[in-house]
């Protein structure tokens, strides 16, 4: 398992794949630094939504990092297509924890340095708001890597059934009042709540706070037993 996550790493890095996140976070920050007076208030939005957005195109475009033919004989010299794909996830999550850090890099000095007012307990926030970070990040690349081109087959189906998803998220809270679309609520991540208590609430150390990181929590895991109920439909082979 070591040897196969090594190699995913070392695969990520000596590609082009992780520059564009980089990109993406460095622009936010550097956005956030200049317009330092309006931005400061609501950075925590900016960081959530950059975050989100390059995890999801992130893992989208992560197909291109193996091929096929790549991918049936690193199964036959691991032994077990299970361990490989399970080490995939591992490398995912990693990444993940990276841009997490990244992205907090600013928000986290400026928590710090008091000119953002929370409650007084400023180190339970910043732990607080970094894993509810790590689980956006993390539900972003399960979303995207489960409608890429290799699980889907058809990359313009996949296309479509990851702008439906993204719909869906941002468009959750609206459901409720609509008769036949209410029963999909569920279906759903509470994205778009988590975003409006970062810009409502003083505090990120309460019980509503807890309840969303469970909601994302069960949601990434949704997405990865799909994920796996597909590839185990396919006998764990690359190849349909």
């Amino acid at each position: 398992m070591r040897a196969l996550l090594k190699y995913h790493i070392d695969v990520y890095k000596s590609s082009s794949h992780f520059v564009s996140p980089f990109l993406l976070i460095l622009i936010y920050s550097i956005l956030l630094h200049v317009f330092l007076p309006s931005f400061i208030s609501n950075c925590l939005f900016y960081s959530l939504t950059t975050l989100f957005t390059a995890c999801v195109a992130n893992g989208f475009f992560s197909y291109k990092l193996c091929s096929d033919d790549m991918d049936a004989v690193l199964i036959l010299k691991a032994g077990s297509a299970l361990k490989y794909y399970l080490s995939k996830e591992m490398a995912l999550g990693l990444s993940a924890l990276v841009y997490t850090l990244t992205v907090m890099l600013y928000p986290g000095a400026v928590l710090l340095l008091g000119k953002i007012t929370l409650s007084k307990s400023v180190p339970g926030e910043l732990i607080v708001l970094y894993f509810l970070h790590l689980l956006v990040a993390l539900l972003g690349y399960e979303i995207g890597s489960l409608f890429q081109p290799k699980i889907i087959r058809k990359r313009h189906l996949a296309l479509i059934l990851l702008f439906i998803t993204i719909a869906g998220i941002l468009l959750r809270q609206i459901f409720t009042g609509i008769p036949i679309l209410k029963y999909l609520y569920w279906i759903f991540p509470p994205f778009m709540k988590l975003l409006e208590i970062v810009l409502q609430s003083d505090t990120f150390l309460s019980a509503e706070t807890g309840r969303i990181a469970i909601q994302l929590a069960l949601s990434i895991l949704q997405v990865l037993v799909i994920k796996i109920i597909i590839l185990n439909h396919r006998k764990w082979t690359v190849y349909e």
